[in-house]
């Protein structure tokens, strides 16, 4: 079973936030879904974790506020949540925002000295940043995951990935065996369906069905600025981020 939220994808699942005024106007401010700065966010858990539990309704607030959390960070990703198939918030894709400052391209090989300590000093980027954000919302993912009941997720899971990849490729319904189990086993003979049908799918519809084994939907919601392909930048991209030193002039 998959119960992971956060897989990072720099390579392949977020900087400090600034503190902030704690005056009740501001805490406001941050329900309604405005700025806020991280002792906001921890003004919430404190709130929610009062009572020593998470309702569902908490566990949405929460999950969106993770997201705006890393937004707010610099980071980027993909991300699903639905209580009835994840305990916590799934974050894929991750990677520093490409808008953020810190943002670096992972353009040297990384069996190389340079190339390594390049991924090395990305990655404790990413983690850092990543984990400002973990440290508030813990102990409700915490809470949430010593709560789960993961049968019930399992069987859910199954289901969910099953409509969206019928949803998505009609013909593979009837590849699908109903005797298959609605867990985690099943899930993997679904991944295994897709992998042997893979040579007819076209490259979106590949997508498509990694995104239903991951997310449970073929389009999973975004945050940040997701980076382009290095084959896609422009000449005066290329030249704007070798100027900002986010990228090496080798790959000019």
């Amino acid at each position: 079973m998959r119960h992971c939220s956060a897989l990072i994808s720099i390579g392949i699942c977020i900087a400090l936030l600034s503190g902030c005024g704690n005056s009740q106007q501001q805490d406001e401010q941050f329900i309604e879904g405005g700025e806020s700065s991280k002792s906001d966010y921890q003004t919430i858990v404190n709130e929610i974790m009062s009572d020593k539990k998470v309702t569902t309704a908490e566990a949405q607030q929460s999950a969106e506020s993770y997201v705006q959390c890393l937004t707010e960070a610099g980071l980027s990703g993909k991300y699903h949540y639905d209580p009835a198939t994840d305990y916590w918030i799934l974050i894929g894709d991750g990677e520093i925002s490409y808008d953020s400052p810190d943002f670096r391209y992972m353009d040297l090989d990384p069996s190389t000295a340079a190339g390594k300590k390049l991924s090395e000093k990305i990655q404790a980027t990413y983690s850092k940043k990543k984990g400002s954000c973990d440290a508030v919302f813990n102990p409700i993912s915490t809470y949430l995951e010593s709560h789960a009941d993961w049968d019930s997720l399992a069987k859910n899971q199954y289901e969910a990935t099953v409509d969206c990849i019928i949803g998505r490729v009609p013909s593979l319904n009837n590849a699908i065996d109903d005797s298959w189990p609605h867990d985690s086993d099943g899930l993997s003979k679904l991944s295994e369906l897709i992998s042997s049908h893979e040579k007819d799918l076209s490259s979106e519809d590949q997508t498509a069905l990694t995104n239903c084994q991951t997310y449970y939907t073929t389009a999973p919601e975004t945050f940040g600025v997701a980076s382009k392909p290095l084959d896609q930048l422009t000449e005066q991209e290329r030249k704007e981020l070798i100027a900002k030193g986010q990228l090496s002039e080798q790959s000019q």
